[in-house]
């Protein structure tokens, strides 16, 4: 009986230490809006600022419509029956963001090769005809 006592103490121990860490990243990200330097929203005519709020927004409605679009469907997993709607729902939520968000990615960086290998075609057929 000992040992599940310590199972309890371990399992309350990581409920803390996860409370403590939101408390902190929340805190730190209200610290750092509070005091940015608005100077450096944009650098080398690159708005990063823009780009930093676009980014958070996709990743935020990508959440949202995941998990509304989540399956609640019960699963049998090893003979065992798993079937709360809201965790269901919240494990799709990340595994298809996740998805889409590699998706976007490969998508962006297919699409930034190939207009770097069409700039270099073009300046090429520059330096030629001079």
């Amino acid at each position: 009986m000992k040992n599940e006592w310590m199972i309890d103490g371990l399992f309350w121990m990581l409920y803390v230490m996860l409370v403590l860490t939101v408390v902190v990243a929340l805190v730190s990200v209200v610290r750092a809006w509070l005091h940015r330097d608005k100077s450096a929203d944009v650098q080398n005519r690159i708005p990063v600022a823009r780009i930093r709020y676009v980014s958070v927004g996709v990743v935020a409605v990508c959440l949202l419509v995941t998990y509304l679009f989540g399956s609640p469907t019960p699963l049998r997993i090893n003979g065992v029956q798993y079937a709360e709607p809201f965790w269901l729902k919240l494990s799709d939520m990340f595994l298809n963001t996740v998805f889409f968000l590699i998706l976007v990615a490969a998508v962006i960086l297919l699409i930034n090769s190939g207009y770097r290998w069409y700039m270099i075609m073009r300046s090429r057929k520059g330096q030629t005809k001079g």
